[in-house]
């Protein structure tokens, strides 16, 4: 199979960094910053460039920063991964803390963004018939960044869900609002519109959404991994994979007592050590 893994290039310095088995994107032009990787995601899946790959993603020069991961690596296990488990997407969650800590990266936004829970639950169609704020989401299908590589299978249901969802927003002036215009009061940078913290959420809640249609599959951490990537002592390490494995008991299974038990640990252990909830 013909799969390719591009990093998208923001400035000219950018393209210095592109391994030899990962290409580059140009981006420089970068005409709406503020829009992250979707505008690019939809080039990609118009261009000739893709048309003839059986897989293929796009990732931000932040990957191997975030993911403590190379694109070479990430590519090569997506490659080694397609021989054994045959699936449409193939994705990692650089930040696994949070999927420890969160029921799913819905309630991550609204604790994070206060009212992104509405923008989504107004503005999804397929989600007309399901409470978004009961969405729960093991790591199986909790993504805090697109860090993905997908078939066209994929790319068609995926580029559509997030149009519809964009054009919904278009139709209610104070989402529209909201989604480009108003502070989403994220630390790091106060000018970035709800639009990135909202779209950015939209691959886990498709997934979700379309688990009977869409298979995946996502990068495992190590429990080695982890202690090198965040530098915790590894009593918070175990605490958080337990964390992690009950949540993913609970969603597989359906039984909300499992996911009240996940609230208890959670909750005793955001008590003693609230620091956690400022990483990433």
């Amino acid at each position: 199979m013909k799969t390719k893994l591009f990093s998208i290039c923001y400035e000219p310095q950018h393209f210095l960094t592109v391994g030899n088995q990962v290409e580059s994107w140009d981006n420089t032009e970068n005409l709406r910053p503020e829009l992250r990787e979707f505008p690019i995601f939809e080039s990609a899946f118009n261009s000739d460039i893709t048309k003839d790959l059986d897989y293929w993603g796009l990732v931000s020069p932040k990957f191997e920063k975030k993911s403590n991961l190379s694109c070479q690596k990430f590519i090569d296990w997506v490659v080694e991964t397609q021989k054994t488990i045959t699936a449409d997407v193939y994705f990692i969650n650089p930040v696994p803390i949070v999927e420890s800590l969160f029921p799913g990266v819905i309630q991550h936004g609204e604790t994070c963004h206060p009212g992104l829970l509405g923008i989504l639950q107004r503005n999804i169609a397929t989600a007309s018939q399901i409470d978004l704020a009961t969405l729960y989401m093991d790591c199986n299908t909790f993504a805090m960044c697109n860090y993905f590589i997908a078939n066209r299978k994929f790319w068609d249901k995926y580029i559509l869900f997030v149009h519809d969802f964009l054009l919904s927003v278009e139709a209610h002036p104070n989402d529209y609002d909201l989604m480009y215009a108003k502070s989403a009061n994220y630390g790091p940078n106060k000018a970035l519109p709800y639009y990135t913290f909202a779209v950015e959420r939209l691959f886990s809640i498709f997934i979700n959404l379309y688990k009977n249609e869409i298979k995946f599959a996502h990068y495992p951490y190590s429990r080695q991994d982890l202690l090198v990537k965040t530098s915790l002592a590894e009593p918070i390490i175990d605490e958080l994979r337990c964390l992690s494995d009950i949540k993913q008991i609970a969603v597989s299974a359906g039984y909300p007592n499992m996911m009240q038990h996940w609230a208890f640990l959670r909750n005793r252990l955001a008590q003693q050590n609230q620091y956690l909830f400022l990483m990433e």
